[in-house]
């Protein structure tokens, strides 16, 4: 009996070791969930100015606990994945920080991924497992912490030169009490490397 005992005492204390390993926390695996690859142009409700081809898209709830280990829009966030490729022979610059919604007269800017990834930070917490000595679980509360400000560092569409032929993909933010109803756009602003003239793309989004 003793040893039925110790046995079950060994196999609870290794299931709880496994569920908070920092390996298989939910931020840890959003972080290492990589972004759909696709072109631009080739995707639904897409537009092309420039040889410049952008897509935007509302993102579901299930992609959103897949991404970011949370249910963004349910904290007050809508959440648009960006893919925009590059088809045009010259290299440009993604001024992703300029995106805005624009809804007739109305313009709505994005919120800042830095700001909501303080939000998630503080959510991120897990309960001391069993038998673990408390150093291993602030730890553990530590790495999971930083996987969501890798996260939203690496998801989010950031500023950058785009070359001929290439694409790229990554998040915008908006703060949900803001979203204006019926239809509307988001705007992303460009820069050619040449002359250093900026130009809009506006592609429509639900």
């Amino acid at each position: 009996m003793k040893n039925k005992l110790f046995i079950l005492v060994i196999l609870v204390l290794s299931l709880s070791a496994c569920a908070t390993s920092p390996d298989r926390t939910k931020q840890a695996l959003a972080k290492d969930r990589e972004l759909p690859f696709r072109d631009a142009s080739m995707m639904e409700n897409s537009v092309t100015k420039y040889g410049i081809s952008i897509a935007a898209t509302r993102v579901e709830k299930s992609m959103q606990k897949e991404m970011f280990a949370s249910n963004l829009e349910s904290n007050g966030y809508i959440s648009l994945l960006v893919t925009v490729t590059n088809n045009a022979p010259q290299k440009v610059l993604v001024r992703a920080h300029e995106s805005l919604i624009v809804s007739g007269d109305l313009q709505v800017p994005q919120t800042d991924a830095d700001r909501i990834k303080k939000k998630f930070r503080g959510k991120a917490s897990v309960g001391p497992a069993l038998g673990a000595p408390p150093p291993v679980y602030e730890n553990l509360k530590k790495m999971m912490k930083d996987a969501v400000n890798t996260t939203f560092f690496k998801k989010s569409l950031r500023e950058g030169i785009l070359h001929p032929g290439q694409s790229v993909s990554g998040f915008v933010f908006f703060d949900k009490t803001s979203w204006p109803v019926g239809e509307k756009n988001l705007r992303v602003v460009f820069q050619t490397l040449r002359k250093l003239n900026n130009f809009e793309i506006d592609v429509p989004v639900e």
